[in-house]
């Protein structure tokens, strides 16, 4: 009867311990991507840039799109843009979308300018910011009158769109 009682028991400790749903990682280093902000964002009518630059091993850069039956798992970035007010509160955003009329922010932070009116934001996505293929990625830095081009940097890899 022990051995039963032990068998059921560590069995079930195993089912406790076991997560319900696999956390998002790549399975090989080919699928992870640094994509910087280059482009322009005029897909979604905005006035900033675009991540479309695949920034590659060796320094060399190449354009970027999220390949089709694919998506693009976002696990930090960078926003940066110049000329806002210094000491004005600034709101960064990363806006995704597919055209002006269908797009939104995924990311939202306010920060302060600093003494020359440059704002920074960078933050990490343990599990993870999922963008479909056809989307467009645009970081953006709006203080209340008006936006200006914000750039920046992501990090993330490639997986097959389930």
């Amino acid at each position: 009867m022990r051995p039963y009682v032990l068998s059921v028991t560590l069995f079930l400790l195993g089912l406790a311990s076991t997560p319900a749903t696999a956390a998002l990682a790549p399975s090989k280093p080919s699928q992870l991507v640094t994509v910087a902000a280059l482009g322009s964002c005029t897909a979604l009518g905005l006035t900033t840039d675009l991540f479309n630059t695949l920034v590659k091993g060796d320094g060399t850069t190449a354009p970027f799109s999220i390949p089709a039956g694919q998506v693009l798992v976002i696990t930090d970035l960078t926003v940066f843009a110049p000329g806002k007010t210094a000491g004005g509160t600034v709101q960064v955003q990363v806006v995704v979308g597919t055209a002006a009329t269908s797009h939104f922010a995924i990311v939202t932070a306010n920060v302060t300018a600093n003494a020359s009116g440059g704002v920074g934001f960078a933050a990490t996505f343990p599990t993870g910011i999922v963008v479909k293929s056809g989307a467009s990625i645009c970081p953006v830095a709006f203080d209340g009158t008006s936006n200006v081009a914000a750039g920046g940097s992501l990090h993330g890899f490639l997986t097959k769109d389930k």
